[in-house]
Formats: C-alpha cells, structure tokens, sequence
C-alpha cells in the first residue's frame, strides 16, 4: 500500500489520502566503496538509493551502522545485502504500508531519497509492478485451463480477469465465434467467469480479416441496440428519426420511419391498431429511456382512445358484422 498526504506538516489544509496495492517494489540500491583499511578497522563508505522513498531510506543506512557495529573488523557487505533482500521490509513499512509525504527532509546525506513529487512517483510504482508482474508471468510455467497443457508464459495469453489460457486454445475459441457471429460468447473461457474480453485481446488474437468482421458484428449489433435508429429504404444506410420522421445522410431522402414513404406531415399512414402494434413492438425489443417510454405509452394510450371512440361510433349492424368477421377469421 502506498499513501500520500498532502497535510504533511501543516493542520490549516484538509488532508488528501490516496492508496494502491502493488505486487513488486522497485529496487534498493546500495554503493560501496571499500577503504584500505576495510574490513579491520574501517567500514565501508557506502550510499542507498530509494528514489521512491524518503525516510526510511535514512533508517536503511542506521541499520547498516548497527550491523558494523555488532560486526566489527569483519566483511560485513554480504551481511549488508542479506539484511536488504530479507528484513528491510520491516524497516520501510507500518503494518504493510507505505506512507510517501511530500517535501520530507533527508538527514542522512549517504540515503539518495525520493526527488520527485508524490503524485509522480506513484504512477512510476504502478508501471514498476506490472512490468516485474508482467515479467514473472512470462517467464513461470502455466498450465492452461482448456487443454490443460503446460508452457511458458509467452505462450500463453492473460485476460484482465486474471484468467490465463494458451494461444492456440484461445485463437481458436475467439475465431469460431467470430466465423458464426456468436459474439456474446467471445469471453473468458473460465465457465465460472466469463467475463467480456476487450478488443485489445482480440486484436492480437485475431487476423486483420476476422477483426475486420468482428468489428462489422459489433456495430451491427450496436446499431440494432438503438431504438432511434432506422433504415433508409433506398440506400439501405442508417438513419435517426425525430417523431417518426427521419432523413438520410447519404441520399438524403427524407421518410416516415413507420410506413417507409416519402414524409407526410399531418397525414396519418397507418391505422391506430397497426401504429399500437409497431411501437409495443418497440417497447419489447429495445431497453428504451424513461422519458422515451413515458411519451410512447402516452402515444399508445391516445391511439386506443381513438379506437375506442371509432368501434363506439359505428353503427350497431356494422358493428356486429365486424365482430362476426373477427371472430371467423381468428
């Protein structure tokens, strides 16, 4: 964990405190330089730089003053470096955290800290850990959860879902969803996950022809999501309607996206059952906008309205027949 706060030394500004998870640490770095007289009776000049951390760094030289201390007369680098790979955790850290403060001092002129703002160096840390993570993927065996084959990591292919899978399992699974245009199942193979794989894992996992038509289905698909969009019928290209009226980008016709005629405005040209039909149609296949419900639903209510008062206003044989009629052919 990483922490920042900008109230370092002052109580009159609000604190800001923000925290990350990292895997992998950049590195220590110690010099030294060994005098004549190392290791009888001096100890080693010596420099650590952290340039992520500032304090602790000053704490990391007071150990390795200590260890000569307990150590005189002795070659004690090695003991130096061994106490870095294994215990300098516990000197940099509180309960497993890290806490970076801006402008903090550096007593110690031999600890090479921190010279970067906070808000700079947390990014640097990120990268830092997802390249070492990246690295040890790589280079460690996996086994793969389809074939349950066993290779390195650069034969493999990691999802975002941590979830990790063979090229050649996931090129296959990927291409034939692809060729039969199942694309709600192009996700992670892990029947316990399946969570959607973005365009950048396809990309490199596809050719440029099947990417090319993935990406056709995936507009395609989008297209038909929008309930505003319809279809010019000379030219086939795709349109948005405004109360029912819609004109073409490219011919510019301009048409009744309910009958697909040339716009008639004032004029009605469908019946009120047959307008009824289209916009429930409507409301069952598309997740429309509240507000867009609301006006359609309103829309419906009127039309029923009017059918009403058209079936009411008949006369009664007419009526019957009509009935009759209805009821032969139903």
């Amino acid at each position: 964990m990483v922490g920042t706060d900008n109230n370092y030394g002052s109580q009159d500004v609000g604190e800001l405190f923000c925290a990350c998870s990292l895997k992998h640490l950049p590195p220590l770095v110690s010099t030294c330089l060994l005098p004549r007289s190392y290791p009888s009776t001096c100890a080693p000049y010596f420099t650590i730089s952290a340039r992520w951390l500032d304090e602790p760094s000053v704490y990391l030289c007071a150990m390795f003053d200590e260890i000569w201390t307990e150590l005189p007369g002795q070659e004690v680098v090695y003991r130096w470096v061994d106490w870095l790979n294994v215990s300098s955790w516990s000197c940099i850290s509180l309960n497993d955290n890290i806490l970076l403060v801006p402008d903090a001092d550096v007593a110690d002129e031999r600890a090479i800290a921190r010279k970067l703002l906070v808000d700079a160096t947390i990014p640097l840390m990120q990268n830092y850990s997802e390249k070492r993570s990246q690295e040890i993927f790589l280079k460690s065996l996996h086994e793969c959860g389809t074939c349950l084959s066993e290779n390195t990591g650069f034969n493999f292919t990691k999802l975002p879902c941590h979830h990790s899978f063979c090229m050649k399992c996931m090129e296959s699974h990927c291409r034939i969803h692809v060729k039969e245009g199942t694309l709600t199942m192009l996700t992670c193979p892990d029947t316990t996950c399946r969570s959607p794989l973005p365009s950048s894992i396809l990309k490199s996992l596809l050719g440029d022809d099947c990417y090319m038509r993935w990406e056709s289905f995936a507009l395609q698909k989008l297209l038909d999501t929008m309930p505003d969009l319809v279809y010019c019928p000379r030219c086939d290209a795709a349109c948005l309607e405004v109360d029912n009226d819609a004109q073409c980008p490219e011919c510019f016709f301009t048409f009744c996206s309910l009958c697909k005629e040339r716009c008639h405005v004032g004029k009605e040209c469908l019946t009120p059952a047959k307008k009824i039909s289209i916009l429930r149609e409507q409301h069952q296949k598309y997740s429309l906008p509240e507000k867009q419900l609301l006006k359609e639903q309103k829309e419906i209510d009127e039309l029923l309205n009017v059918c009403e008062v058209l079936r009411n206003s008949k006369p009664p044989l007419v009526r019957w027949l009509s009935q009759k009629l209805k009821a032969a052919t139903t």
